[in-house]
């Protein structure tokens, strides 16, 4: 079935100032469409295996979800819209529109690599449910969001220079290392990987952080100011060290059955959140303020101890250095 013997009708080289939106199922064939769509094209849940003879300009958004394409070749150059949605069996990014659109929809594909895409992304860029193996390529400036969720990550390696606005979402993925960490202006999640270290991450987090379902057994490299809920839950975590010295939000760390004595880790760590969900309980900041306060005084003045003393040991090293220098150089004192 083509798109000329939909109830559109046969609209090739017009123009139409209308929202065109096809869903059917036994479509095949774009072959009819119109020249140029000024409120938007979408065609979902068809059989069409090709984008050849698409409209050559679209003005709005461009949704082809659920059909059979595999790759981009006839794709419009000229498309001008909020949103370009793509759920389909791509495997490459080559010919997709550059520049045009604020927000790119990718979900669902098989794609292994973001080559392609265009460097600044002005909205979101959701490449989740795919097969990416890679992240050199992608875009370096994205406005919004970027998710590249359910993939086969296993490193950062092309973000270092990259900066997301919004948050950054990836998750269920493979992740061992977090060097090449991107700059991210919002929330970080990092839920479902194999990272066994926190090293890498950004000092601030513009938001919530969640680690849940690593297998971290401590908490070094943590961020140290977290302006959002931090989720550590479903670890191996035996120890707090390295925890935030900030939680602008909750502390979640249930679901970690070697972590002992967890409120007393709290104190002595000095994770300062709102509320703590722990597997020993819940409870409040306000609930261990009074001890939480006078240890981490203990704690102050045990560090000033400890540089005093640091700094009387290295004065004694000098001394009994120039001692050795002056009993060994006697300068002909010596009778």
């Amino acid at each position: 079935m083509k798109f000329s013997e939909t109830i559109y009708g046969d609209l090739s080289n017009k123009k139409i100032n209308k929202k065109i939106s096809v869903e059917i199922n036994e479509l095949t064939s774009l072959e009819g469409s119109p020249k140029e769509a000024l409120r938007g094209f979408n065609f979902n849940n068809t059989k069409i295996t090709s984008l050849e003879f698409m409209p050559e300009r679209i003005v709005g958004d461009f949704n082809f979800n659920y059909n059979k394409v595999k790759n981009l070749d006839f794709c419009s150059q000229e498309i001008t819209g909020d949103f370009l949605r793509i759920y389909n069996e791509l495997t490459s990014l080559k010919n997709i529109p550059i520049n045009l659109i604020k927000n790119i929809e990718l979900s669902g594909n098989k794609l292994t690599s973001l080559k392609g895409i265009q460097k600044e992304v002005n909205g979101d860029l959701i490449c989740d449910d795919n097969k990416l193996t890679t992240l050199v390529g992608s875009s370096e400036k994205i406005k919004g969001k970027f998710d590249c969720s359910n993939n086969l990550l296993s490193k950062l390696k092309g973000l270092e220079n990259t900066t997301i606005e919004g948050g950054f979402d990836i998750s269920r993925n493979r992740l061992i290392t977090l060097d090449y960490f991107p700059n991210v202006n919002s929330f970080i999640n990092l839920q479902n990987n194999e990272l066994m270290s926190l090293k890498g991450c950004p000092k601030l987090v513009k938001g919530r952080f969640n680690v849940n379902e690593n297998l971290l057994t401590s908490l070094e490299g943590s961020p140290e100011i977290v302006k959002g809920t931090f989720h550590c839950e479903k670890n191996r975590l035996t120890s707090l060290k390295g925890r935030p010295k900030k939680i602008e939000g909750f502390f979640f760390c249930k679901s970690n059955p070697k972590l002992k004595n967890v409120k007393q880790q709290i104190i002595e760590n000095q994770i300062e959140a709102t509320l703590y969900w722990t597997d020993e309980g819940s409870f409040k900041f306000k609930d261990i303020e009074e001890e939480f306060i006078k240890y981490g005084k203990y704690k102050e003045k045990q560090e000033k101890i400890k540089k005093i003393n640091e700094e009387k040991s290295k004065n004694q090293k000098k001394i009994n250095e120039y001692k050795k220098l002056f009993d060994k150089n006697d300068y002909g004192l010596s009778i």
